[in-house]
């Protein structure tokens, strides 16, 4: 068989010519494409709802070791969380809490207790989430800080 030499000079020729470098990688775009704009809650606008919380009975609960948090809602319904993201209908979906870095709690109860809390500082954020478990609002952020006294 004859050496061809020309035909290895014809592919990288080509491959230069549909964008790959000359070792056929894809070469890097030299403007970055725009991000994605970010959707929040589907059908949803984040003012539509009157939602607020509030910690219940601090100095109390503090002493004690605990927090407990109370939500308001306006012109939304609360139902039980499910595992499986469902359809957005507006006006509906569950409350979900994380204290500090643990895990989230999705509840549909407007009042949530955090027990047996350390000395110091806690921050305990509280998102309405509707139906397709996307948030539908700001998150509210309370900071109870235990202290080291106990007593009931």
């Amino acid at each position: 068989m004859i050496p061809r030499p020309w035909i290895s000079s014809i592919v990288v020729l080509v491959g230069t010519a549909l964008g790959a470098g000359p070792q056929g990688n894809p070469s890097t775009p030299k403007t970055p494409l725009p991000a994605a704009p970010e959707v929040v809650g589907v059908g949803t606008s984040i003012v539509d709802y009157d939602f607020a919380a509030k910690l219940i009975r601090p100095e109390k609960n503090i002493r004690l070791r605990r927090a407990s948090v109370e939500v308001t809602l306006k012109d939304f319904r609360l139902k039980e969380p499910s595992p499986v993201p469902q359809e957005a209908v507006r006006g509906e979906g569950h409350l979900e809490y994380r204290l500090d870095a643990g895990p989230v709690i999705a509840s549909a109860s407007p009042r949530m207790d955090f027990l047996n809390l350390s000395d110091g500082p806690h921050q305990i954020i509280v998102t309405l989430v509707g139906n397709d478990n996307k948030p539908v609002g700001p998150q509210k952020v309370l900071l109870p800080v235990i202290s080291g006294v106990e007593g009931m």
